[in-house]
């Protein structure tokens, strides 16, 4: 059935139609149990409505299926109790890796025990995107507070004096570094008095908020650290009658379908979500060739750099 060399053709045959005959097929736990591998990488992701998650899934899937593995995705819906769960049962022997960007849940709770159980067994973990210092692994993750910072800088260069920043889910330790880019831009600039701030916690209910934000300051530029608040940032401008970019600039951040196809099109920090997802991939391949004892030691962080994309939001702005 593995098509082995020591096998002659005419008994390879005869198996083969033995086993269409009676529905057989291998199988592969079985199999992963005597070769102590099962050529498959259990993957946990945060959110599939989100692109950059969806395009990082695609990297992974692409890259691991190029190696000659499969892989199991799971879901947590940004909650701890489905992530925990999740890795729980990819690390019973289904699995010979796992994949995984934290959840929001479990940025906001601290709690990485079950993370750091998995690794204490030998089974390889490679974050990326969402990490956490307090664990010891690989880590693939984006320049955020450089491409904040980049951001930032060009509103500053395209003469914005009064640049807001929107922020939402702010336990993500990928917001806490795009706001620190953000303000260190502004405070290098000589504009920190201007620092405006705003925490949206629910991205799908904050258009009266947003609103009321913009009615009550001053604001010719905001950087926004998620794509759907972007564009609803530009959606309240638009109800205000405020020109875009002439009377407010916006930058949001990750490149997915709804920056490119709303009108104005909006600047974007892109992240490069299926890079990350190739890179992520092939560290954790890169893992599964080591020895045992090797595994899980000495975890490296790689960083994926991301790049501005200009469009109709920041483009063509008459003096």
């Amino acid at each position: 059935m593995n098509d082995s060399h020591e096998i002659s053709e005419l008994t390879k045959e005869k198996v083969r139609k033995a086993a269409e005959k009676y529905n057989y097929y291998p199988n592969l736990m079985a199999a992963g149990l005597h070769s102590k591998s099962t050529k498959t990488i259990g993957v946990v992701i945060p959110n599939i409505l989100n692109y950059f998650f969806v395009n990082a899934l695609s990297g992974i899937e692409k890259e691991t299926r190029q190696r000659g593995y499969r892989i199991i995705s799971c879901i947590s819906n940004e909650s701890y109790d489905i992530e925990e769960e999740s890795i729980e049962m990819l690390s019973k022997g289904y699995v010979d890796g796992i994949i995984l960007s934290l959840s929001i849940g479990t940025q906001k709770l601290k709690k990485y025990k079950h993370i750091q159980a998995v690794i204490k067994k030998n089974l390889p973990v490679v974050l990326f995107d969402r990490v956490s210092k307090e664990i010891n692994c690989d880590k693939i993750v984006s320049d955020d507070y450089q491409g904040a910072y980049n951001s930032t800088s060009f509103l500053i260069e395209n003469k914005c004096k009064n640049i807001a920043l929107f922020t939402t889910h702010k336990d993500l330790n990928v917001v806490k570094q795009r706001k620190k880019g953000y303000m260190d831009a502004i405070e290098n600039a000589d504009m920190k008095n201007n620092k405006l701030i705003a925490n949206f916690q629910y991205k799908h209910s904050s258009e009266e908020a947003i609103k009321k934000f913009l009615e009550l300051h001053k604001v010719d530029a905001v950087f926004v650290v998620d794509e759907l608040l972007a564009i609803k940032t530009i959606k309240v401008a638009k109800e205000l009658k405020l020109g875009i970019p002439n009377d407010i600039q916006v930058i949001g951040y990750a490149d997915g379908e709804l920056s490119k196809e709303y009108s104005p099109s909006v600047s974007v920090v892109n992240l490069h979500a299926k890079d990350i997802g190739r890179a992520t991939a092939k560290k954790m391949i890169e893992r599964l060739a080591k020895k045992d004892e090797l595994r899980t030691k000495m975890g490296k962080t790689t960083v994926v750099h991301s790049t501005l994309i200009q469009r109709e939001s920041t483009l063509n702005r008459k003096e």
